[in-house]
């Protein structure tokens, strides 16, 4: 299976855009049925979308390229992966792998450098107590999805049982964030960080106008 990735021309403002074209690679493996949503790191775009590979683009050379996955592991379903942002460069890689959590460090995002586990949390450990604040335990059997992952990997979003909790990589320690409906239709979550609690803008009295 060959791929090319290409930007469509379009006109802006009465100028025309310059189109540009990557280079046609040779994918080593069919493309998952189930593909997970890309990652924007350091400039360049991650997907998930094979079973033993992440395909790569650098948009700056226009450079498609594949990143082996660990040995021995293998994409199947959208809520066994997740990836996000490392600091300075590369990304980490979130895998479940049946009731344990394994944290995988690429240091480069690219084709060379090779992976790093950095971190392996079993599941049924971090959930030994009471989850606050509805003192929530998880049954042995309890199918978990992992729904998203905090930059740095910091925290996952795991979904048990109609519930979403944050799991806090490197403290261990878990809270319950929100209660889906009990037939949720289709849904994403995607983690956003920022400074709390917030500053907002004051309006000034009697003017249409906004201070600080």
């Amino acid at each position: 299976m060959t791929l090319t990735y290409g930007s469509n021309p379009y006109c802006l403002l009465g100028i025309s855009l310059t189109v540009r074209t990557s280079d046609t690679i040779e994918l080593p493996q069919k493309r998952s049925r189930r593909i997970l949503p890309p990652l924007h790191a350091h400039g360049k775009f991650y997907m998930v979308c094979m079973a033993g590979y992440i395909l790569a683009l650098d948009p700056g050379p226009m450079s498609l390229f594949c990143i082996k996955l660990p040995a021995g592991m293998e994409y199947e379903d959208r809520g066994d992966f997740a990836l996000c942002r490392a600091e300075g460069a590369g990304f980490f890689l979130i895998h479940l792998n049946m009731s344990r959590i394994y944290v995988w460090a690429h240091s480069t995002g690219c084709r060379i450098g090779g992976w790093k586990l950095v971190d392996s949390i079993c599941v049924h450990q971090v959930f030994a107590y009471p989850v606050d604040p509805i003192s929530f335990r998880l049954p042995l059997n309890s199918e978990v999805r992992v729904d998203a992952a905090g930059d740095n990997a910091d925290f996952v979003i795991l979904e048990i049982e109609q519930k979403l909790f944050c799991l806090h990589i490197w403290s261990r320690t878990v809270e319950k964030v929100f209660e889906l409906p009990t037939c949720p239709k289709g849904f994403e979550v995607h983690s956003f960080m920022m400074v709390w609690p917030p500053t907002f803008p004051k309006w000034s009295d009697g003017q249409d106008t906004i201070v600080g």
